[in-house]
């Protein structure tokens, strides 16, 4: 996980101080699952922060320690790897894990771990983006942006990371062993172009966390397996920068 992180864990931080709401779903929701929470439950969540979900006793985990100042008494964080044994005594309800497409090397044996993990009955929950810039009208194409996507997903196959394995999660959750897998998929927009209220502030938290993550997401890549210099990758980002905040680039992330 070290090779190529998304985002230092400092940034990762600071990042959901300013948007929080980065998973919120476009029909408003967390946790889409059918989850029916009460006070003996258990969770844990991998690589995520703050939670709305009061009556549960919840486990986070992380490369390195990233909680806030405040910590609810009913939450606990520890320093782990989710791709290293899973050494838990208790076994969880709930397991939910948020924008990992970067993190693991082999994904489908992290899902046999969660479901090993989980009790008789429990829920395990991946929200991810599938790295891939689309369009609703093509406008995309030949986007700075798209070109610099497609770069970062070539240089992280060189260093053993499928930044396309979202579209396998449902079926390596069938393969390690769970019943009734439901996939559910949205778009992100990109940043403001869409009309509605709504869209526009899932696009200006979508466009803030993109600025704001793009040169912890490109530097190890495209140094370490593209063999760039930094100053080569500052001056590749500019016209990216500029098609983040384009609007007549009618771009979406699929989710």
């Amino acid at each position: 996980m070290a090779e190529a992180p998304p985002t230092s864990h400092q940034d990762e931080s600071d990042a959901h101080s300013v948007a929080p709401d980065d998973v919120v779903l476009p029909d408003d929701g967390y946790y889409p699952t059918s989850l029916h929470v009460d006070s003996e439950m258990s969770d844990t969540d991998s690589a995520i922060g703050s939670e709305i979900m009061s009556s549960t006793m919840s486990l986070r985990s992380n490369l390195s320690a990233i909680q806030p100042e405040y910590v609810p008494p009913n939450c606990q964080f520890e320093i782990d790897d989710a791709e290293d044994e899973w050494t838990y005594t208790t076994p969880f309800d709930f397991i939910h894990g948020r924008m990992l497409f970067t993190c693991f090397q082999d994904p489908a044996q992290v899902f046999k771990r969660a479901y090993a993990a989980l009790a008789p009955g429990g829920y395990m929950e991946i929200q991810d983006v599938h790295f891939a810039l689309e369009s609703i009208d093509g406008s995309a194409d030949t986007s700075a942006i798209r070109a610099w996507n497609q770069k970062l997903r070539e240089g992280a196959a060189k260093i053993g990371r499928d930044w396309h394995c979202t579209i396998k999660y449902a079926q390596f959750m069938r393969d390690a062993g769970f019943e009734g897998v439901t996939e559910r998929k949205f778009k992100w927009p990109s940043n403001t172009w869409p009309k509605g209220k709504k869209q526009k502030l899932l696009g200006m938290w979508s466009m803030a966390n993109n600025l704001d993550g793009l040169p912890s997401i490109s530097m190890a890549i495209m140094t370490r397996a593209h063999g760039m210099t930094r100053d080569e990758v500052e001056v590749g980002m500019v016209d990216v920068r500029k098609d983040i905040r384009d609007k007549n680039i009618h771009g979406y992330v699929p989710v």
